[in-house]
């Protein structure tokens, strides 16, 4: 396959319905065909090696991040313009996550020993975006290029009528505008890469060639009742989950005929997604943690690297002081895309080191950590950010136990700001930052004797939490334990 994409191989569309639905559609991307048919799993789990998924507690103790060299075995490399390959690999890498796919899926262990008859009766999936352009770029300007010219992004209203044009996202630079040299190039900052599209369709593609046959999924779903349809697709109202979609759509549901796909998102003064909602209190609870004695450490123990970035970068304001967030992100963004380490704008023999970078990430990984799992201010702070979020994907579980819907197949488009607080909440050994596709996958199984199990996957295995294995659990059992995280009374909650 080409590794860079034509406006014709891409059609991402808006549509604007009276009942203010919004609905993408997808003009597959890919000219290949793709098996219709369920890959066999394997018969046995694939052994697993140190796959630096999570980190052990040893890795996040503070002292060892600082005093270590390296990434704790994570891959933060990638090149520019194509796929990152098939999810073959449990191994955390940044740059594309490893996901559920037919190399490395096995079926429960219970269905395998044939303990146990049962059939999948609904997959719910949360993932992350693909790979994109950095959000964060220091004051003093980006020295490097960026060109998005092999990748158009559609986005247009119409009625139903169908006569609006279809247009796509193209960015130019203004040589009359003096702030144009801060950020050459033709991509926004941030921005879905041709890289990452076509990480999306092989995502799509992998979880096709695992759940498409297996829950009857021939075709895409229609306009119409959210309930009576066999799939859902939502996404966070952001360009980024929008275009990560139409890739993911397109691999999933390949060589069938794609057009239009209803893709719906809440409203955005509300949305459960990337803190759509209004809570003041999760500002505060932020405020808190980063006040603890712990946080305070880490900037304090980081002040040398932090002037070291600082002299080369120009960075010394802002959320750039605070965290390691911004740095983490830039960075992220240059090696992902396959370019050098940045240097100073007006001295190019002053130059960021690998090895500062390496320390960057560790950081990076230690505060999405100790934010949502080991500070004191974590499960406050979960349940106000994200326990709608809970209550929403443990509902569609419970509703279908219950009857009350015909979908089998759900997919939600979010941020790693959505899917740490969750990984968090299900108790995963470490919260390492979930990088680029990153996956949760819940999987209900209905026994013959009525019985409703789930398994959850993360990075395509299973979650063995610290509230028990989550490989196989009752379904009565997992939303008793996921409950606690979901407010009673959110409203209040978030005051």
């Amino acid at each position: 396959m080409s590794d860079s994409l034509t406006p014709a191989q891409l059609r991402l569309f808006l549509g604007i319905t009276a009942s203010l639905t919004l609905i993408l559609l997808v003009q597959t991307a890919w000219a290949g065909s793709t098996k219709d048919q369920l890959q066999t799993p394997p018969s046995q789990n694939i052994p697993i090696a140190d796959t630096a998924l999570y980190l052990s507690e040893d890795q996040l103790k503070l002292a060892h991040v600082l005093d270590s060299k390296g990434t704790f075995g994570g891959i933060y490399t990638a090149p520019a313009g194509r796929s990152i390959g098939k999810g073959t690999s449990f191994v955390y890498n940044y740059c594309s996550m490893p996901h559920v796919s037919p190399e490395t899926y096995s079926l429960p262990e219970a269905i395998r020993n044939r303990s146990v008859d049962a059939r999948l009766v609904l997959v719910q999936v949360i993932q992350r975006h693909h790979k994109r352009t950095p959000y964060n770029i220091p004051d003093a300007g980006e020295p490097v290029d960026w060109h998005c010219d092999d990748i158009s992004l559609f986005g247009d209203g119409d009625t139903n009528d169908g006569h609006a044009a279809h247009i796509y996202q193209q960015t130019y630079t203004s040589p009359l505008n003096p702030w144009s040299a801060q950020v050459r190039g033709t991509c926004q900052f941030p921005q879905l890469t041709a890289g990452g599209l076509q990480d999306a369709l092989q995502h799509g593609r992998d979880l096709s060639a695992v759940y498409k046959q297996r829950l009857g999924l021939s075709k895409p779903p229609a306009r119409g009742d959210l309930d009576q349809q066999d799939a859902f697709f939502r996404y966070s109202r952001a360009a980024l989950t929008q275009a990560t979609a139409s890739g993911v759509l397109g691999g999933f549901y390949g060589s069938s005929p794609v057009s239009e796909i209803p893709l719906y998102a809440q409203n955005n003064l509300v949305d459960s997604l990337d803190g759509g909602y209004p809570c003041p209190a999760v500002s505060r609870l932020r405020d808190e943690m980063e006040a603890s004695d712990a946080w305070q450490a880490h900037l304090t123990q980081t002040a040398t690297l932090r002037q070291r970035l600082e002299a080369v970068l120009q960075t010394n304001a802002g959320r750039w002081q605070t965290d390691f967030d911004h740095y983490a992100d830039y960075f992220q963004g240059k090696t992902c895309h396959g370019q050098p380490l940045p240097c100073h704008a007006q001295n190019a023999s002053l130059c960021v080191s690998q090895e500062d970078v390496d320390s960057v990430f560790r950081l990076g990984d230690w505060e999405w950590d100790y934010t949502w799992r080991t500070s004191s201010t974590a499960r406050q702070h979960i349940t106000a950010a994200r326990g709608v979020l809970i209550a929403e994907l443990l509902g569609l579980l419970e509703r279908k136990k219950a009857g009350e819907t015909q979908i089998r197949y759900a997919h939600v488009f979010a941020h790693d700001g959505d899917l740490g607080p969750l990984l968090g909440s299900l108790g995963v050994p470490s919260v390492r930052w979930p990088g680029m596709g990153a996956e949760i996958v819940f999987e209900l199984y209905e026994t013959t004797a009525g019985v409703f199990m789930v398994r959850v996957l993360y990075g395509g295995q299973p979650i063995e939490s610290t509230h028990g294995s989550l490989s196989w659990i009752a379904l009565d059992d997992f939303a008793k334990m996921w409950r606690a995280y979901v407010p009673e009374d959110a409203r209040a909650v978030c005051i």
